[in-house]
């Protein structure tokens, strides 16, 4: 219950204007945001708001998703942060069918194993360079459905990078 009252003050500011409009829903498990505002969204929408990319992930083992992506974007009075974009035809289909993998390698108890993880692209971008006792530690502590899109954000703490996720979605809301 804590974690859903420090999303919604996180995101309460960054969403305020748009809320109105999208059903929302806030989930526990690894910090979840769910947003949809009936778009079909592409990679050019986010290229456009400076999202720097930097990979091309095969999908093949991440079906139903259409295209994934990696790349860097600096959120206002932040240093650059690592971003993973997963597209799926629809935001049903991102929420149905999109949420195991997206669990899997966020969240505090993500799989960092490399032994473990169901998908081995883009495992060394899921993880830092960082270990603790059991491994590696993951890089995305949280992700956003966000219409189609399943964003997943670099951060210290699920809250941040829900923060960090929101600093990029929050500037495709549509207006009214």
């Amino acid at each position: 219950m804590r974690r859903i009252i420090i999303v919604m003050v996180v995101l309460s500011g960054i969403l305020a204007a748009g809320a109105a409009c999208a059903s929302s829903d806030e989930l526990t498990g690894s910090e979840r945001v769910i947003e949809d505002y009936g778009q079909i969204l592409v990679l050019d929408d986010f290229t456009a708001l400076g999202l720097k990319l930097n990979k091309t992930y095969d999908v093949s083992e991440l079906s139903p998703a259409v295209t994934a992506y990696m790349g860097f974007y600096t959120p206002s009075g932040d240093k650059p942060i690592q971003v993973e974009l997963r597209f799926f035809h629809s935001h049903d289909e991102a929420k149905s069918d999109g949420v195991p993998l997206a669990e899997e390698v966020t969240g505090p108890d993500a799989i960092t194993l490399r032994d473990e993880v169901t998908v081995l692209e883009g495992y060394k971008d899921h993880v830092t360079g960082q270990t603790d006792v059991v491994g590696p530690r993951p890089r995305y502590m949280a992700y956003v459905i966000f219409n189609n899109v399943i964003v997943l954000c670099e951060g210290l703490e699920p809250a941040q990078s829900v923060k960090r996720c929101a600093a990029l979605t929050s500037q495709l809301i549509p207006p009214g």
